[in-house]
C-alpha cells in the first residue's frame, strides 16, 4: 500500500516531507489547512514512548523532593538526579509538567474541601 502510494505521489511527496505515513495526512490538513491556517500538522516526537513504571516514578519523586520540591526542580536537574539510563530530558519535562499540574489539582481540591 505505502509503495503504491508513493508511485503516485512520488514526485511531489518526495520534493516535499521525507515520512510516509503523516506524509499523507500532512498533505490532506495542508490542501485544507491554505484557507483556514489555524490547525499545523502532527509533528511525531523522536522519542520513543516511555512507560513510567512505580519504581521508575517513585526515583523522579526522590529527585523533585532532593530540589526542594517541583516548583525548584528544573527537568535537567532531575534528569542528573535521577541517573537512568535511556531517559530524555523530553521525558523528564514531560513528566515534570504532568506532576506539577497534578499536584496543583489534589491541592485545590484539598482545599475546596476544607473550606
Amino acid at each position: 500500500m505505502g509503495t503504491s502510494n508513493k508511485g503516485n505521489d512520488g514526485s511531489s511527496a518526495a520534493s516535499n516531507n521525507d515520512s510516509t505515513v503523516e506524509e499523507e495526512g500532512g498533505q490532506d490538513t495542508a490542501k485544507a489547512g491554505d484557507s483556514s491556517s489555524s490547525v499545523r500538522p502532527y509533528v511525531r516526537s523522536k522519542n520513543p514512548r516511555l512507560r513510567w513504571t512505580p519504581e521508575l516514578h517513585h526515583c523522579f519523586v526522590r529527585a523533585v523532593e532532593r530540589l526542594g520540591g517541583q516548583d525548584r526542580a528544573t527537568p535537567k536537574l532531575v534528569l542528573q538526579f535521577m541517573n537512568v539510563r535511556g531517559l530524555s530530558i523530553g521525558h523528564v519535562k514531560s513528566h515534570l509538567q504532568m506532576y506539577r499540574s497534578k499536584k496543583i489539582d489534589d491541592f485545590g481540591q484539598g482545599m475546596s474541601t476544607n473550606s
